[in-house]
């Protein structure tokens, strides 16, 4: 059975570390504002997460997963919501851009298991003329052309606050698998900088996608699966 391909994203275990190197090192530089920090990558995906496969109930097969991702936590995303509110008005509606990436008014403030979306809604609003392509990587350049706005919008997404999340539980589904394992994605978009500064938005995602023996599933994707784990410092 053919199935679409993804874009798979690897996001290294010691990307918080990395990231605060570079920006200690740029710090320690008075580098100030360049080129290098304000343009990169944009990359819309989906992370691997490989789930063992045992009888459930009712008939049903059991998937099991665990995965530790970095990714802008909860409240970073509705800090970072609250910050492109006033950079981007009053030609851009923040609000706007959160509909479309699926996220109701308040309340709640905030709906970080939409900030895959939201990321790659708010880019595609910024550099790409609305036009938001899955599945696909996209350069940027947020000083092309010396529009303020963009440049403060694509340093307020590089000042993200980053956490360790762990993904990690059972689902049921009704469907038949090839072997004893099969492959779980879990949406992402990650905004990697030219200065190798990344920002994934990975977390809290309530739908991941499943490869059974016939076709790919959407599955649900409890809340409670998603875990932010303690700042190691």
């Amino acid at each position: 059975m053919d199935f679409s391909p993804l874009n798979l994203i690897t996001l290294p275990a010691d990307l918080i570390p990395h990231n605060s190197q570079i920006a200690q090192a740029e710090r320690t530089d008075q580098l100030g504002r360049s080129r290098r920090q304000a343009a990169g990558v944009i990359h819309n995906g989906h992370c691997s997460v490989t789930a063992s496969i045992a009888p459930g109930s009712a008939g049903k097969i059991a998937l099991s997963f665990e995965i530790e991702l970095p990714s802008v936590t909860d409240p970073s995303f509705d800090k970072l919501r609250g910050t492109l509110a006033q950079i981007l008005a009053p030609k851009r509606s923040e609000k706007a851009i959160a509909a479309q990436a699926g996220i109701p008014p308040p309340p709640p403030a905030s709906d970080a298991s939409r900030m895959a979306t939201y990321a790659a809604t708010l880019f595609a609003d910024l550099f790409f003329d609305g036009h938001v392509d899955v599945e696909t990587d996209h350069p940027f350049d947020a000083m092309k052309g010396h529009h303020i706005t963009l440049t403060e919008a694509a340093f307020a997404v590089r000042g993200a606050k980053l956490g360790m999340l762990r993904l990690s539980g059972t689902i049921e589904v009704s469907a038949d698998f090839d072997g004893a394992e099969t492959q779980v994605y879990v949406p992402v978009t990650a905004v990697a900088y030219d200065d190798g500064i990344t920002i994934p938005f990975a977390g809290y995602a309530e739908t991941a996608l499943v490869d059974t023996k016939s076709q790919r599933l959407s599955v649900p994707m409890p809340q409670m699966f998603w875990e932010l784990l303690p700042d190691e410092g």
